[in-house]
């Protein structure tokens, strides 16, 4: 949209903000999300977070849909599968399956953070306020509206403060992006009225 966008997100092993004035002037949002390769879907990230196999999958995906909290046997399969005891996921007996992921396997409830091997390395963040972190920093480009290209700020919670967080970004290279999609591109101008495109 040819609207100011600020995205901000959190990972194990950063957190981040981008900021994009402009459609047609540095990385738009989606150049930085594409995909080098396959990924899993939610419902099979979900369940290798959850010790289960991909029998599994159309159960997760299911419940993901409705909300509705998993019945006891899953969660019973859950706490053997990942080695804990079945009174860690008693909090989640009436909650929807989301929460469980979230709170207990991304948030530490159910295994702990410092445990090691997969899945837990790929779905958890080193700091628990690294969210936070994230959000004051969108504020804080928020409050600084400055109309330059994309700027992309990030940060490695586990290690010093790098001398220059803030970068620039340019349009994905690959050509991939919808950004570089003449027929896209087309339709945007005839939408937005946008006269000059960089093409």
């Amino acid at each position: 949209m040819p609207q100011w966008i600020a995205n901000s997100w959190t990972q194990p092993g950063d957190l981040g903000i981008s900021v994009h004035p402009s459609f047609a002037v540095g990385a738009c949002l989606a150049c930085l999300y594409l995909p080098n390769e396959s990924a899993d879907s939610e419902d099979r990230l979900i369940a290798k977070a959850l010790g289960l196999a991909e029998e599994h999958e159309l159960q997760i995906r299911q419940l993901l849909h409705t909300g509705e909290p998993p019945p006891p046997l899953f969660l019973d399969q859950v706490a053997e599968r990942l080695s804990v005891s079945p009174d860690l996921l008693e909090p989640f007996r009436s909650k929807p399956l989301r929460q469980l992921y979230v709170e207990g396997i991304c948030g530490g409830m159910v295994l702990p953070l410092n445990r090691s091997g997969a899945p837990t390395q790929n779905v958890h963040v080193p700091v628990a306020h690294q969210s936070a972190l994230a959000g004051v920093l969108l504020a804080a480009r928020l409050a600084n509206r400055a109309r330059v290209g994309t700027l992309v700020t990030r940060f490695d919670v586990t290690r010093p403060v790098p001398e220059l967080p803030t970068q620039t970004a340019a349009k994905d290279s690959s050509g991939r992006c919808i950004c570089n999609d003449i027929v896209y591109i087309d339709r945007y101008i005839e939408k937005y009225g946008v006269i000059a495109y960089p093409r």
